[in-house]
């Protein structure tokens, strides 16, 4: 109704059950690849599924989303045990924006705003998947975007 310009960042929460994304990680796509999919799905147009509030939004319950990369938010977490929240290394985003050995990057004005996380008090601490292995973050983000 108002387009994107009414809205200064939107955040999308990879960590959401049974993502999309989990599904197709899941599913063996690279994590890499599948972030930077995303990314670009988002700047390209991502159909999505209003049929709950489409009445109430009057807007036709499919729609295409456009996201400007310099208003996304891209949201991560340590995941649920058994698959239901997907946790994606902050090393998988820097293959998807900086590039690896096989794949190039993305050119920078292409990257997303930022990054965020759930949650915070945890960083650091807290096992990913139910395993032994913690991760930060903070510092990981940091070594892709820079910020502090």
């Amino acid at each position: 109704k108002y387009g994107s310009d009414t809205f200064d960042l939107i955040s999308v929460q990879l960590y959401e059950s049974w993502s999309y994304i989990n599904c197709q990680i899941r599913s063996s796509q690279n994590p890499s690849e599948a972030l930077r999919l995303f990314i670009n799905t988002y700047e390209n147009g991502a159909m999505m599924n209003f049929s709950s509030i489409s009445e109430e939004l009057k807007i036709p319950a499919l729609h295409r989303i456009y996201v400007q990369p310099r208003k996304l938010l891209v949201g991560f977490s340590f995941g649920m045990g058994a698959g239901k929240s997907i946790y994606i290394p902050p090393s998988r985003l820097s293959d998807a924006l900086l590039g690896t050995t096989e794949s190039c990057g993305m050119p920078k004005e292409r990257w997303p705003r930022g990054v965020f996380f759930w949650d915070m008090e945890l960083d650091a601490d807290r096992p990913v998947n139910g395993s032994d292995l913690t991760v930060s973050f903070a510092a990981g983000f940091n070594n892709i975007f820079h910020v502090r």
